[in-house]
């Protein structure tokens, strides 16, 4: 099996932490801003079944966990006038590192799912589009 497609996952469900998914398929994605909402979609859009919830849990208490551990860490964190270059690096190193961490420990929980999926479910993980998180649009 290639190593690409859990990328391929892990960067969709990267997309519905940080912007929200859309899947290429006639249905819609929820409307609403909220963690929950989001993770209830790419469930239903996914099939998930009975016998993946314990990895599919996994994936979503990763999911709702990132937000808490990169509160506060913008990526691309303010800087006053006042900070020195050091001081500046040094906070952009922080919130990389933040989001680094949060982004290895959903890694963790994907890659396991993914071997669960059917190939019909892989199909459409490998569909779901990229938001704008540093990885493109597919």
């Amino acid at each position: 099996m290639s190593t690409l497609k859990p990328h391929v996952l892990l960067a969709a469900i990267l997309a519905v932490w940080a912007t929200g998914a859309r899947a290429q398929t006639s249905a819609s994605p929820p409307t609403a801003t909220g963690t929950p909402s989001r993770i209830a979609f790419l469930k239903t859009e996914l099939k998930i079944t009975d016998a993946q919830m314990p990895v599919w849990n996994a994936v979503a208490d990763a999911i709702r966990a990132a937000p808490k551990e990169v509160s506060g860490m913008p990526c691309m964190p303010m800087m006053q006038s006042s900070d020195t270059l050091p001081e500046r690096l040094a906070a952009r190193e922080k919130a990389m590192t933040a989001h680094l961490e949060a982004l290895r420990k959903l890694r963790s929980a994907v890659e396991p799912l993914y071997v669960a999926l059917s190939d019909d479910q892989k199909k459409t993980a490998d569909q779901l589009m990229i938001g704008p998180i540093g990885m493109g649009m597919m």
